[in-house]
């Protein structure tokens, strides 16, 4: 166990968080401090410099104990100087090719002779003198037995038309040679050393030999196997963003480095959207302005006393400015004014500066998605399941529907285009809440099926193993699964759920997670505090995708602080720095679709029916609901498991 109280590891922790700027975990700060203590000072140096390298190459977000291994080893391999060792001299290969090129001529009488002239009279020429030493032929009789080589090889040419490498080319040389009355005497040992010689020294010479037109042949396409199909599968996703595991601190530095790193962010965002000139709170001076803008982060709002303007407070790293917004200025500065949130990060076009950081402004711009943007789509027909919110455990759980729709991955409906559209699925995604877990909310022992969050896994590992093991499973975690309740979640635990980790088929990232499935950005994260943005925002839950809407605007998942239950980190892992081409949520059992500037938007249905918490904010679950999507052409199924059998819903383009 490590002592955090300890000097050394408290100074290799501030050198990690000051100079790395980045978590680590605890194995891995055991292994610096060893270093710290017991090595030069030099050594540990190397090894922090080496790290940040890595950190920069890899585009780490967590340092663990392979890392410092590998920095390690790599730094001690380097100090130890290579032996050196003589190099072997390979003997010469001989082709089958140039020992029948040599039999042919000699039986065409033409040029033996001038492989003669160019062989040394003694084995040593060839290895005691450089190669060019070793010639003992001028330039022009090395052109003449160029004429002389490429004329026997014409003639032979005439009577073989290619000698292969391969037995079958081999044996149909023969039969011609055979034919024409040419007979290939073995050669002698003597004769082999010295055919092997002067046909090393002949490559020497820079002649072009001629090239040997090899047969075609028609190879059968076997059907890849389940296995290779689902390694297929796997090597076409890249994790661009998951969040493995991190430090929690509720110190004031903590929550400092947090809204700073969202700042930063958002702010390399907005620089890329505004076309004047930037401001500081340090540039501010009283006086008129024009084509202007500062970046702020978000402490609060209020309207105006005669409600013809708002008032916006908030933070640069610099200043903290009150800005007024008048809405008669452009009729949309009032519906900007309502979607900003408390914490969210927006820069504002400055017209003029009164006394006290006073600022009059008269536009607001969000870090929003490009309204003109290329989608991004996969080089062929993918097609991808979207499910999630299982609850299994929950006494609400839709055993038969959910059975349906394994019957159905599985291509064994009554109906033929069903099972043809399961057999082009090659990705299930399941977006949060798989079980219904233990001690989630006050009175859930009353909602249970099964107490045990291990058995609730065990159950679910044991319906996901009758999937096709041609089809590779994506999971993340939501607020009822085996991960910390706060977010960003890591994966599921590994200890809890350990039948899960023993599929082949299935991956399990964190919840928020950023994948790339061949070439495609898919944002994945379980959902919770849309309820309560809907409710601020005043947006029905029927329509939840209006709210990941509003989470692409801001370029953030939650942005105003204390809505949900948050990790206060080092960095704010929240913010949708990466500009996704599908988003995909849950939590609210309802399945929604939508579209917003090229990015397909998806909300899943559930496989829980309607319960104590949903009847209480008003939600209609959408029970046995879920979604097909072909990430190559956007095409979007809406698919329905019941009892007995599946229903196709509706067919859209998004």
């Amino acid at each position: 166990m490590i002592s955090y109280t300890s000097k050394s590891t408290r100074n290799v922790l501030r050198i990690i968080l000051d100079r790395l700027k980045i978590n680590v975990t605890p194995n891995a700060l055991s292994i610096l401090t060893v270093i710290y203590d017991t090595f030069p000072r030099s050594f540990f140096e190397s090894v922090i410099k080496q790290l940040d390298r890595r950190i920069r190459v890899r585009k780490l977000i967590v340092i663990d104990g392979n890392d410092v291994r590998d920095v390690v080893r790599m730094i001690i391999s380097s100090q130890i100087q290579p032996s050196r060792t003589k190099a072997k001299v390979k003997a010469p290969t001989v082709d089958i090719r140039d020992l029948l090129l040599k039999q042919k001529s000699r039986k065409l009488g033409g040029h033996g002779e001038a492989e003669k002239q160019i062989m040394p009279t003694e084995p040593s020429a060839v290895t005691s003198k450089p190669v060019k030493q070793s010639m003992l032929v001028s330039h022009q009789e090395a052109e003449k037995e160029i004429g002389a080589k490429k004329e026997v090889e014409k003639r032979i040419a005439e009577e073989i038309p290619a000698v292969g490498k391969s037995e079958s080319k081999q044996k149909t040389a023969g039969r011609r040679l055979e034919a024409s009355s040419t007979v290939l005497e073995k050669p002698t040992k003597e004769e082999f050393v010295k055919k092997t010689r002067a046909s090393t020294i002949t490559r020497e010479i820079p002649v072009e030999e001629p090239t040997a037109k090899a047969i075609p042949v028609v190879e059968e396409k076997t059907k890849p196997t389940a296995v290779e199909r689902l390694e297929s599968l796997k090597a076409s996703i890249v994790a661009i963003k998951t969040i493995p595991w991190y430090l929690l601190s509720d110190s004031p530095e903590t929550f400092k480095m947090y809204f700073l790193s969202r700042y930063e962010k958002l702010r390399a965002i907005l620089e890329k959207r505004i076309t004047g000139r930037l401001l500081s709170g340090a540039d501010l001076r009283p006086g008129e302005y024009g084509d202007s803008y500062i970046i702020i982060m978000v402490d609060s709002k209020e309207l105006a006393k005669n409600h013809r303007g708002g008032i916006i407070i908030g933070d640069d790293p610099y200043s903290r400015f009150r800005v007024y917004i008048p809405f008669d200025v452009d009729p949309d500065l009032r519906r900007k004014f309502d979607r900003v949130m408390l914490d969210t990060v927006i820069a504002l076009k400055v017209r003029a500066v009164r006394s006290e950081k006073f600022v009059i402004a008269t536009d607001i711009i969000f870090p929003d998605l490009p309204r003109i943007r290329t989608r991004n789509r996969a080089n062929k027909p993918t097609k991808i399941v979207v499910a999630g919110d299982i609850h299994l455990g929950s006494k609400q759980f839709m055993r038969e529907k959910f059975e349906r729709f394994i019957k159905f991955l599985r291509g064994e409906t009554k109906n033929n285009k069903l099972n043809e559209l399961a057999e082009e699925i090659e990705y299930i995604i399941f977006i949060g809440d798989l079980v219904d877990g233990v001690g989630v909310y006050p009175q859930q022992k009353d909602e249970l099926a099964i107490f045990n969050q291990k058995k609730q896994y065990e159950l679910l590992a044991e319906y996901l193993s009758k999937i096709p093991d041609d089809k590779l499973i994506i999971a993340i975690p939501g607020n009822h699964d085996a991960s910390t309740r706060l977010v960003p979640q890591p994966p599921i635990s590994e200890k809890l759920a350990k039948p899960l980790y023993e599929l082949p088929t299935i991956q399990i990232l964190s919840n928020p997670s950023m994948i790339d499935l061949r070439g495609v950005k898919i944002l994945l994260y379980h959902g919770q505090g849309f309820e309560r943005l809907a409710g601020i925002l005043g947006i029905k839950l029927e329509n939840i995708h209006s709210v990941t809407i509003e989470t692409l605007r801001w370029r953030h998942l939650c942005p105003q602080w204390g809505l949900i239950p948050q990790a206060p980190t080092y960095e704010d892992h929240l913010v949708i720095e990466e500009e996704p081409d599908v988003v995909v949520t849950g939590h609210l059992h309802i399945c929604d679709s939508g579209r917003y500037r090229g990015t397909a938007i998806l909300s899943v249905g559930s496989f829980e029916g309607l319960t104590t918490w949903q009847r209480d904010i008003g939600i209609s679950p959408t029970v046995g609901y879920f979604q097909v999507l072909d990430i190559q052409t956007y095409n979007l199924t809406t698919l329905r498991a019941t009892e007995r059998h599946i229903e196709v819903l509706k067919q859209i383009r998004i």
